[in-house]
């Protein structure tokens, strides 16, 4: 049996940059690659002096002001034990982030935050990891998808937040999105590679207005079917039906991310105050999808799969399928 806990394999830090030519001909939608859930929440991040976020119920944001709370809530949001630049050493190459811009009175010092249910890093951290990595990898291609957004309510804060993402990468670093002239199925990692363009930006446009068309995808060009339940045989299941669906398109135009991600209810966490997200069911949620991973071939359909405690087995893995008819 596989195991979640496993390190096996070699060295991932360019295994984009070491794939036969033959699968780096193909579309980025039909390579397989490992990501990782809530990719900043690992324990070091996640801030216990700050309030709750602001991407918890207001309910929970007041119990976060009473003693110990914060602590608890922090068992329960951590889900990765490797930081961002550990993670990408280690075979990550999409990141799923979460991103606040905190109300004043919660950080005054901080522009834009990654959450949680608890603030962690800075979001320019993370983009500064991303880019130092790059450059030493600079033929390996990182997916950075924004994919949550909290207290954006005007066009102003975003638009500063894209600024800021511009201000440490370089304008020829980022992919340009599809649009009427190119599809999705164009992209190649040869092509990408070939270019110097190894940043694919992901964010929910905020308003008819983008002005950041040349660089920001949208959330039409990903599609992420969240299984939501805490039940590991469901969720198998789920990844099952959606790679035979996947499988039946000969010429898929999207990006497709598995979420081998379990899910735990309020009830679960107040049946089990001591426990924590890992030991309750994530660490459990990973292994079974490193034994789902051993079952596919690149005949599957696979294309970018996350999980919760990701490492370097679960990383090597999903790499392998590209390597398997």
């Amino acid at each position: 049996m596989a195991s979640g806990d496993g390190e096996g394999g070699g060295d991932l830090s360019e295994w984009m940059t070491n794939l036969p030519l033959a699968v780096r001909r193909k579309p980025i939608t039909k390579i397989a690659i490992p990501g990782s859930h809530d990719s900043f929440a690992f324990s070091s991040s996640l801030s216990t002096s700050l309030p709750v976020s602001n991407d918890s119920s207001p309910s929970l944001r007041r119990a976060g002001s009473i003693p110990g709370v914060r602590r608890f809530i922090k068992r329960w949001a951590v889900t990765q034990n490797l930081s961002i630049t550990e993670q990408l050493e280690t075979g990550i190459r999409y990141l799923d982030l979460r991103i606040s811009n905190p109300p004043q009175r919660d950080d005054p010092d901080s522009s834009f935050r990654c959450v949680h249910a608890l603030y962690g890093a800075p979001l320019l951290e993370v983009i500064e990891s991303v880019r130092e990595f790059l450059e030493k990898h600079p033929k390996e291609v990182v997916f950075i998808d924004m994919n949550h957004l909290y207290g954006f309510d005007e066009d102003a804060a975003f638009m500063d937040m894209m600024q800021s993402i511009q201000c440490l990468l370089s304008a020829s670093q980022f992919v340009p999105p599809p649009n009427d002239s190119i599809s999705i199925s164009e992209y190649t990692l040869e092509k990408l590679q070939d270019s110097g363009q190894n940043v694919i930006l992901l964010a929910p446009y905020l308003s008819d207005s983008n002005p950041f068309t040349e660089i920001l995808w949208s959330t039409r060009h990903i599609q992420s079917p969240w299984p939501d339940s805490d039940k590991i045989p469901y969720i198998l299941q789920f990844l099952n039906r959606l790679s035979e669906e996947w499988r039946t398109q000969k010429n898929p135009n999207i990006l497709l991310v598995y979420q081998g991600v379990a899910n735990v209810k309020g009830r679960d966490i107040a049946r089990h105050p001591f426990s924590s997200l890992e030991s309750y069911v994530s660490r459990s949620m990973t292994t079974a999808t490193c034994d789902w991973l051993t079952e596919r071939s690149s005949e599957d359909g696979i294309n970018i799969v996350i999980a919760d405690f990701v490492s370097t087995q679960f990383c090597q893995l999903t790499t392998e399928i590209n390597l398997k008819k």
